[in-house]
Formats: structure tokens, sequence, C-alpha cells
């Protein structure tokens, strides 16, 4: 009579096996990882959109930029007041 070999596979706490744990575990992992990155692709996009969908159509970044520098301009050749400038940059940040 031969005897035959039993395999003994150790259970954790929670009556699982560890084989079980690293299979699942794994593929908890890669489903975290690709969660993770569909999460940053959807905050980068709202993140990039969000800006320019505030802005009226034509007036990008770019534009606000040009406006910023012409107003600058005016301010030091002197063409309007302090309170003038002020109150036109913080309509142009808003």
């Amino acid at each position: 009579m031969i005897a035959g070999e039993i395999l003994v596979v150790p259970i954790d706490f929670f009556g699982s096996s560890n084989l079980m744990g690293w299979i699942g575990g794994g593929i908890a992992m890669i489903i975290g990882l690709i969660l993770l990155a569909v999460l940053i692709v959807i905050l980068l996009n709202w993140a990039r959109s969000g800006r320019i969908q505030s802005a009226p159509p034509g007036f990008g970044l770019h534009a606000n930029n040009e406006a910023l520098r012409i107003l600058n301009e005016r301010y030091a050749r002197g063409e309007i007041s302090d309170d003038d400038y002020r109150r036109m940059k913080n309509e142009l940040l808003k």
C-alpha cells in the first residue's frame, strides 16, 4: 500500500487560504490601479475643460494674457489711473 501525500494549505484568520489571498489580492490590485488611472484621467479632463468653458468664446487664456499685457503697457504710459488699472485688472483676472 502506497501512502499518498496530503497537500497542506495554511488557512488564515478569516478562513481563506493564502493562495486565494494572493490571487484575489492581485486581481484587486489590478482593478484598483485601473480605477485610479481612470480617476486621474477624469480629474485632468475636468480641470482642463473647466477653465476653457468658463471663458467666453474667443476669450481663452492667451487672449487674457494679451489683454493684461496691453493694460500694463497703458498703465506704464500713464494713460489710465491707478484706480482704473486695479479695476480693469481685477475684471481680467476673474
